[in-house]
């Protein structure tokens, strides 16, 4: 079996080919990520701190390595007044709590949860799942849509969001994180109202530009291997 020496893919994913460096398709067309440094990064922090707000920083924390290694890295290294948040998409799992229980408790944050409502949660996930094949685009929405509205609702400078370049891509053509394309799929929901679809999007007007343009502007990805 020949698997990505990047990924876990194998040859048995459709239409994969894998290059000399045993790298797959799916991964090396994708831009090499580029960190800005710590200088740079430093002094997006010492901005944050000059606006004198009550946190510094927000911080999603889904109990995974890389959010709960930012969290370390916000209070312990770089010193900043950090509020943490987690958005519940129905897949926590118990592992993943209790990191979150105890990176609260050692870091000493202020915490707070985003639940949406279950049975609509439920029932968006059921309907991605039938006419697009993918749920993970929702959950995704559902989550960076509960970022900005913390992030908005503390005035926090900005949001510190651990991800991973591995995890980035949806393999299929278009994007799954497009609010326009998650809002088209539901039309064919007959157990869904409006309200119900724009209280799960928090901005059900923020299109795919807007949502890129505040991660850019307003947000600090970091990227972990």
């Amino acid at each position: 079996m020949i698997t990505c020496t990047r990924c876990i893919i194998n040859h048995n994913y459709p239409n994969i080919k894998f290059n000399d460096e045993g790298i797959c398709s799916l991964c090396s067309h994708k831009d090499t990520f580029k960190p800005i440094g710590e200088n740079k990064l430093i002094d997006i922090f010492n901005n944050a701190k000059k606006k004198n707000r009550e946190y510094d920083a927000l911080v999603p924390l889904s109990g995974g390595k890389d959010s709960v290694y930012i969290l370390y890295l916000a209070v312990y290294v770089y010193k900043l007044r950090v509020l943490a948040m987690t958005y519940d998409n129905g897949f926590l799992s118990s592992i993943a709590l209790d990191n979150i229980q105890q990176a609260i408790k050692k870091t000493n944050v202020k915490h707070i949860i985003c639940k949406p409502q279950i049975d609509v949660q439920q029932k968006i996930y059921k309907n991605m799942f039938l006419y697009s094949g993918d749920i993970c685009g929702a959950c995704d929405i559902g989550t960076k849509a509960n970022i900005l509205k913390v992030s908005h609702d503390f005035s926090t400078p900005i949001i510190l969001y651990g991800t991973s370049p591995l995890e980035e891509d949806s393999f299929i053509p278009d994007s799954i994180q497009d609010i326009q394309r998650f809002k088209y799929i539901l039309k064919r929901a007959k157990d869904l109202t409006k309200k119900e679809i724009n209280d799960f999007l928090v901005y059900p007007n923020l299109n795919y530009f807007s949502l890129s343009y505040y991660k850019k502007n307003h947000c600090c990805p970091i990227k972990t291997f």
